[in-house]
């Protein structure tokens, strides 16, 4: 991401260039999905996005220090949605649980 526009804060985008985009590319255009004990989809999100879970864990990996899955969004997906430059819609599989996505319908 360009930083040309002076509302988004240089942490966010760092983050969004280190955690979520490295991240998203790591979903191969496939949905998250949960399985039977076969190995069969049970159920498969709509939209092509990451849960906050995996945001916290990227951010760990990447950055090294932890974060609670409710810092993740004030910190990050609440103004990066703001922004538009992501959207956040509720997970089709976890109704508690928000799904960042870049607006890809699957």
């Amino acid at each position: 991401m360009k930083m040309a526009s002076s509302i988004l804060r240089p942490y966010i985008g760092n983050w969004y260039n280190k955690v979520f985009t490295p991240r998203f590319k790591e979903l191969e255009g496939k949905p998250n999905a949960r399985y039977n004990d076969k190995g069969e989809i049970i159920e498969k999100e709509t939209y092509l996005g990451l849960t906050t879970e995996q945001l916290a864990n990227k951010t760990l990996e990447v950055f090294k220090t932890p974060i609670t899955i409710t810092d993740i969004r004030k910190q990050y997906l609440y103004p990066l949605s703001n922004l538009g430059i992501i959207n956040i819609v509720k997970s089709s599989i976890n109704g508690n649980e928000l799904t960042p996505s870049l607006g890809n319908n699957v």
